[in-house]
C-alpha cells in the first residue's frame, strides 16, 4: 500500500469522518493495529476482526453498512492480527476463553467474539450509534 495513503486513510478514521464506510485494510496490507489502537478507535466506531471468505463476517459489515454505520475492519490474513484478535477476545472475557466465533466486534467496551448471538450484538450496538448520533443533533436545536 502506497504510503502516503494509509496516513491519510488514518487520518480519516481519527478524525470521525461522518460517512457510513467500511474501512477495509486488506491482506497485502501494512496496517497492524496495537490494544491502544484499537481501543481508540473503537470509542467511536465498530472494529470488526474478519477473516476471508467468513459468512458471519460478511454479515457483520452487510449489516453495519445497510445501518450507516462507520467501521473498521482488520484482516486476519495477518498473523499479528489474529494474535491482537485473540487477546481481545481474552480480555473481554475475563479467565479463561472457550472458543471464538469470527467476526470479533469490539465497540466501546463490549466485544463480541462468540459468546452471545451476534445479530443482538449488532442490533444493540446500531442502536447505541445511532441514539449517540442523534443526541448531538438535539443538542444543536
Amino acid at each position: 500500500m502506497n504510503k502516503f495513503f494509509l496516513p491519510f486513510l488514518m487520518g480519516l478514521l481519527l478524525s470521525g469522518y461522518s460517512q457510513a464506510q467500511q474501512v477495509d485494510m486488506g491482506p497485502d496490507s501494512t496496517f497492524r493495529p496495537t490494544l491502544a489502537q484499537v481501543d481508540s478507535i473503537s470509542k467511536t466506531r465498530p472494529v470488526v476482526f474478519s477473516n476471508k471468505g467468513c459468512g458471519r463476517c460478511t454479515t457483520a459489515k452487510n449489516l453495519l453498512t445497510t445501518n450507516q454505520i462507520p467501521f473498521v475492519v482488520v484482516d486476519l490474513g495477518i498473523p499479528e492480527n489474529r494474535s491482537l484478535m485473540y487477546s481481545i477476545a481474552q480480555r473481554a472475557a475475563g479467565s479463561s476463553l472457550k472458543g471464538i466465533h469470527y467476526p470479533v466486534v469490539v465497540y466501546k467496551t463490549e466485544t463480541q467474539y462468540g459468546q452471545s448471538d451476534l445479530n443482538e450484538f449488532l442490533t444493540t450496538i446500531t442502536k447505541a450509534y445511532q441514539t449517540e448520533q442523534a443526541e448531538p443533533a438535539k443538542k444543536t436545536e
